[in-house]
């Protein structure tokens, strides 16, 4: 086929250059299948290992701080002024940015999560007991409990979250009685510090979001809706 000279504009031209490059990509992109094989398996058992391995190191590790602890309180040693005074302790409770409450999806539950700060701000994890409740109200009723949970000191260390989003606990609770006409509720916390007995308490408002509504936007939704106060 014989294309006129009249006819191979510039627009022309193109449009054959980028047919003729897509023949090439196309013709030349060939997806390869790896199949199963043994050493699929051998790996996947060999990452296992690895992490139970890694898992029973930092338990040893822990086990012999634990351990350490023990034999120094059982001497005359004391530790420095400086240990001391860099020992961090929790000195207030809140409820961060991510919490809410969640209508629908099967079950109605309370996203809640929790940080502890010492007396620079700074997040920590903190050994203790968690009570938290969760209330609903509404103008001319009652208030009703939603959900009440206590959170021993072992079942609180797992709770435990890390990463660039800060730290925290995550407490997720199913609520009871979750009317349409709730619009929000009342978090109410109390932590007990498991060294000295002292209480922290905090308390927030949350919104109650609908599930289709955090997929459009739920951090913008629930952090717009807490307003905690800890102590």
């Amino acid at each position: 086929m014989k294309i006129q000279s009249s006819v191979c504009t510039p627009t022309v031209r193109a449009l054959i250059c980028l047919c003729g490059c897509g023949a090439l990509v196309l013709g030349g992109c060939r997806a390869t299948v790896l199949k199963p094989s043994t050493n699929d398996a051998v790996r996947a058992q060999n990452q296992s290992l690895k992490s139970q391995v890694d898992a029973a190191e930092r338990a040893a590790a822990s086990f012999e701080q634990q351990y350490l602890a023990l034999k120094a309180s059982d001497t005359t040693r004391e530790p420095s002024s400086e240990i001391r005074e860099a020992t961090p302790r929790v000195t207030r409770i809140t409820l961060v940015s991510g919490s809410m409450i969640r209508r629908g999806g099967g079950a109605d539950t309370a996203i809640l999560l929790f940080a502890a700060q010492d007396a620079f701000g700074h997040e920590m994890q903190a050994v203790g007991t968690l009570e938290v409740t969760v209330t609903g109200a509404r103008a001319g009723h009652d208030a009703q409990t939603l959900a009440t949970t206590t959170i021993p000191p072992l079942a609180l260390r797992a709770c435990y979250r890390s990463g660039f989003m800060g730290s925290h606990y995550t407490v997720e609770l199913p609520l009871a009685g979750l009317t349409e006409e709730l619009q929000t509720a009342l978090i109410t916390a109390s932590f007990t510090d498991g060294w000295t007995g002292k209480e922290f308490h905090t308390d927030a408002v949350l919104r109650v979001i609908k599930k289709d509504a955090i997929k459009r936007s739920a951090a913008e939704e629930s952090s717009s809706g807490i307003q905690s106060r800890g102590s």
